[in-house]
């Protein structure tokens, strides 16, 4: 009977955790701005490898916007006051900082493709 539990339960475990397919961009990071290869994402998922060719470390930071809602025609959106605003430490009520200030380390730093560090 433990022989029994014991192996649905790690069955049952392996297919709990299973890998869903997440493809791993890589927008290119420059001081200026970052370009990402899509306009949008389908299921949210994601993981980003930021390549930075620049000769120094880049500073950058992922803030969520809109509090979980869409916004709608993002694009054209003016987000520059918002942005000057988290750089002078001051908080802007309806974005939430997921990763601030963080550095990316110049492609020619890093040692091993298979663990980057800007992932």
């Amino acid at each position: 009977m433990k022989k029994i539990f014991i192996t649905f339960f790690i069955l049952s475990l392996a297919i709990a955790c299973g890998n869903d397919d997440i493809n791993i961009y890589e927008p290119l990071l420059t001081k200026e701005k970052v370009e990402f290869p899509f306009e949008d994402i389908e299921n949210g998922k994601i993981q980003v490898i930021f390549r930075n060719y620049e000769d120094e470390s880049i500073a950058y930071s992922v803030v969520m916007i809109s509090n979980g809602t869409v916004i709608e025609n993002s694009q054209e959106m003016d987000f520059c006051e918002g942005v000057t605003a988290l750089r002078n430490n001051k908080q802007v009520s309806e974005w939430i900082p997921i990763n601030y200030n963080y550095s990316a380390k110049p492609e020619s730093q890093v040692e091993n493709q298979n663990d980057h560090p800007n992932l």
